[in-house]
């Protein structure tokens, strides 16, 4: 193991560096990352893409600190790990997502970090882009040669939640490493777990902590924020509603959802609509019905795919009113 030292550390001098300890699940993911940085197989430039909520942040703030730290497994405990934590690692460029674009400047900035050599025989220079669909055309055409062919010793390490709205040059100049939702059970103890640290008070409905992880599409940050809005209820309510018949329903249930993420409410339909269809055909109910579940796990799955590239902006009201009509 690696000897902790104790030598001060500077003031940090840019936003939190993410505190990839707190991150629950994904363990084979980690594990596999990990295996890659010791055996040196991992591309210089890797984008985690995974659905808003799994923890892409935590995890990427920790592949980071893999190619830093002396025991190459983000410890913790080592003077690498700790300047890390701390927000003072100079071998690692850092650039949160603040809510605004990443712009030219930016891009250059990050050009600028890996271009220079690693300080005191550290292995990498690291620059770790959260949200990298946030990059301009402009900064996009600025780092894809050096996306193309990294300086020596340079690292990437990238997050999208929407990859397909990545200008397509960047997309394909990135090996991209799917983050997939924790197990079930494991989903459901982590949220159970996160809650009680963030003293949020759980429903105490027999299944309805189920509800909820499946509500948020397995992942365990999209439960936490269900619950701590408390718009749980109105998530399975308009996960029952919008495939209702009735025209007015619909609308009123969209109203009530307003500020819910468009994947809750995606999941949400998908989980009902295929529970409806397969109840028509098992129960002998009209053809009809059938066939109108049929058409609207259709819709729903063309809205998922426009969603997950980009394209779309779902609204939950004019998914209603588009269910409505079906």
């Amino acid at each position: 193991m690696a000897k902790i030292r104790t030598a001060a550390l500077p003031e940090p001098s840019g936003p939190a560096y993410p505190d990839w300890r707190r991150l629950r699940g994904l363990a084979s993911t980690r594990a596999a990352l990990q295996k890659s940085v010791k055996g040196g197989t991992l591309p210089p430039v890797v984008l985690l893409v995974g659905r808003r909520g799994l923890g892409k942040t935590l995890l990427a703030a920790e592949l980071a600190a893999m190619f830093l730290c002396d025991t190459r497994d983000a410890c913790g405990a080592c003077d690498s790990c700790r300047m890390t934590l701390a927000g003072v690692q100079p071998e690692i460029l850092h650039l949160a997502n603040d809510g605004e674009s990443i712009d030219l400047e930016t891009a250059q900035s990050a050009q600028e970090h890996v271009s220079l050599r690693p300080q005191s025989g550290a292995a990498a220079r690291v620059v770790l882009v959260e949200d990298l669909d946030r990059l301009t055309v402009p900064a996009a055409n600025r780092l894809l040669k050096t996306l193309e062919e990294p300086p020596h010793g340079a690292r990437f390490v990238l997050t999208s939640s929407r990859p397909g709205a990545i200008l397509a040059t960047v997309r394909s100049r990135a090996v991209a490493w799917r983050v997939a939702p924790p197990p079930y059970a494991e989903l459901v103890a982590i949220v159970s777990e996160l809650a009680a640290e963030r003293g949020l008070t759980l429903p105490e409905e027999p299944g309805a902590l189920e509800r909820i992880a499946k509500l948020a599409g397995g992942a365990p940050g999209e439960a936490l924020r269900a619950l701590e809005r408390g718009a749980v209820h109105a998530l399975e309510g308009t996960a029952r509603d919008l495939v209702e018949p009735d025209r007015l329903g619909l609308f009123d249930a969209a109203q009530s959802l307003r500020g819910a993420p468009a994947s809750s409410l995606l999941e949400a339909l998908e989980i009902e609509l295929n529970a409806r269809y397969h109840d028509s055909l098992l129960t002998g109910r009209p053809v009809t019905e059938a066939r109108r579940a049929k058409a609207r796990r259709t819709k729903l799955r063309a809205a998922r795919r426009a969603t997950a590239h980009g394209r779309v902006a779902i609204s939950a009201q004019l998914v209603a009113e588009s269910f409505a009509l079906i």
